[in-house]
């Protein structure tokens, strides 16, 4: 019975629920945003959250085991300057899984409507120099409504089934995984006998490229093809004749 007791008071002296923070030691972090053409954007959000996942026991149901409990932290805020740099000063978490931040967040009193919003992933994953997390800086590009117009140009009997892969209007940097950052949206239609055109209308960032796969059917797959379009800059139309 002492020995079961013992047990139970040393789970609860060495599992923690919830962040806990160093009282003594601050962390900086430092970026910068721009628009597309490299000029400095003044006025974007910037919000650090610490995040993670806490054993939370059930002291009398044994093993003493219970189900992981997320908590997270708003850590720091602070907007852009008018050369587009921020600057956030943070306490340093003593437990947590990851610090990330959300440039241009939807629920921020300063969100740019036309903007993408930047989630920036285990900033915690650079290595500091001296306590300062230095990231490189990051583009705000606008957000578009575009259209798609898909024309046949021959063989109505065909069914043309076709995907359109585009960049999302949020964007999310893993800085624990940077070549791996590359993310799309999927679109699927399909173009029925006798049907001789599709719009697809989407939202996607501006200038941005996107991949058309399509396939022809007609008993059997009589052909299959990727082409990559560029929009009209002027009118955001994506114009592909099949």
């Amino acid at each position: 019975m002492k020995y079961a007791f013992s047990v139970v008071l040393l789970m609860i002296t060495i599992t923690s629920c919830h962040l806990d923070y160093e009282d003594n030691q601050r962390l900086l972090i430092r970026g910068a945003v721009s628009d597309v053409e490299n000029a400095p954007f003044a006025d974007v959000s910037v919000e650090v959250y610490a995040s993670g996942n806490f054993l939370a026991p059930r002291l009398f149901i044994p093993p003493f085991f219970g189900s992981l409990k997320n908590d997270t932290d708003l850590i720091g805020r602070g907007t852009t300057n008018n050369r587009g740099s921020f600057e956030i000063t943070i306490p340093s978490p003593e437990t947590f899984g990851v610090i990330f931040a959300i440039v241009n967040d939807e629920e921020s009193s300063l969100y740019k409507q036309d903007h993408t919003s930047i989630l920036l992933n285990e900033i915690n994953a650079i290595e500091p120099n001296s306590l300062v997390y230095t990231l490189p800086k990051f583009e705000l590009q606008k957000i578009v409504n575009a259209t798609f117009i898909g024309t046949r140009s021959e063989n109505n009997s065909d069914t043309i089934e076709l995907r359109l892969q585009y960049p999302p209007i949020q964007k999310m940097i893993d800085f624990s995984n940077i070549e791996g950052n590359s993310e799309s949206e999927l679109l699927f239609e399909k173009l029925l006998p006798e049907e001789n055109s599709t719009n697809i209308v989407f939202k996607t960032l501006q200038h941005s490229v996107v991949i058309l796969s399509y396939k022809r059917i007609n008993k059997g797959i009589v052909e299959e093809k990727e082409v990559e379009i560029s929009a009209n800059s002027n009118t955001n139309r994506y114009e592909y004749e099949f």
